[in-house]
C-alpha cells in the first residue's frame, strides 16, 4: 500500500483526523507538499463516504425507475421488429444503443431518410445514428420536446423516456 510519504495511520485515525477538521503534522512533515498529500488522502475518504443518490438526484432516479414499464417496453420491441422486420438480438438497450435498427426503423417509416447508416462501434458513430434517427422523427412531426436526447439511449441515463418516446 502506498503511504504517500507519510506514516500509515489506518483507516480509524485518518477518519477521526477527518472529522476534526484539523489536520496536525509532526515538526518533519510541514512542508507544504505533505499537507497537501494529507489533504487529498482526506479528501478521497470524504467522497468514498458519501451516500450514493443523495437528495435531488435520489429523487429523480427513483422516478425515472419508477416511470419503467416492462409492458410497454414489450409493445415499443413488438412495433420496431413487425416495422423493420428486424428481431433485437438483445435486451431493448443493447439492441438500440448503436443505432442501427433506429436507422433501419427511420427508413421502413420514411424510405431514403437516412442515407448512411454507421455499422462502426465507434461511440460517436454510433450516437451519429441515433441523432440521425432523432432528426427523422422531427421531421416526421415529433415535437421536439417529447424527443428523447442521444445520451437517453446511448448511456442508458433515461430508457423510460426512450421507450414512452
Amino acid at each position: 500500500m502506498r503511504h504517500y510519504g507519510m506514516p500509515f495511520l489506518g483507516v480509524d485515525k485518518l477518519h477521526e483526523l477527518f472529522k476534526t477538521d484539523t489536520v496536525s503534522v509532526s515538526r518533519n512533515q510541514r512542508s507544504s507538499s505533505h499537507i497537501r498529500k494529507w489533504l487529498n488522502v482526506l479528501a478521497v475518504i470524504k467522497m468514498a463516504e458519501r451516500p450514493r443518490g443523495f437528495g435531488m438526484t435520489a429523487e429523480l432516479q427513483k422516478k425515472k425507475a419508477g416511470k419503467y414499464d416492462p409492458e410497454l417496453e414489450k409493445q415499443a420491441i413488438e412495433f420496431i421488429t413487425s416495422t423493420t422486420g428486424q428481431p433485437l438480438p438483445g435486451g431493448f438497450h443493447e439492441s438500440l444503443k448503436d443505432g442501427i435498427i433506429l436507422c433501419n426503423l427511420a427508413n421502413a417509416l420514411k424510405p431514403g431518410s437516412i442515407k448512411k447508416i454507421n455499422e462502426s462501434k465507434m461511440a460517436f458513430k454510433m450516437m451519429e445514428n441515433i441523432s440521425n434517427f432523432l432528426t427523422v422523427c422531427q421531421s416526421l412531426g415529433v415535437n421536439k420536446i417529447d424527443i428523447f436526447q442521444t445520451v437517453d439511449l446511448y448511456e442508458a441515463q433515461n430508457i423510460p423516456l426512450v421507450i414512452y418516446f
